[in-house]
């Protein structure tokens, strides 16, 4: 069960994130560690899209 309510764990999440990718900036976005791996702005991306699927599959009639 969540100690802190839903609003304040997502801010929590959010502010993680943001400390996380704070040191990239837009020169940083083709990195890769190697070829045919996520580069930095598709990390970012990905992790975006992630939330957006958890919320269509938690909220949505058709992810129930």
């Amino acid at each position: 069960m969540a100690t802190c309510s839903y609003g304040d764990c997502i801010r929590t999440q959010q502010r993680f994130f943001n400390t996380t990718t704070k040191c990239f900036d837009e020169a940083d976005s083709a990195f890769a560690p190697k070829p045919g791996m996520f580069t930095v702005a598709q990390h970012i991306a990905h992790a975006a899209q992630v939330v957006r699927w958890f919320v269509d599959g938690v909220f949505s009639p058709e992810g129930m």
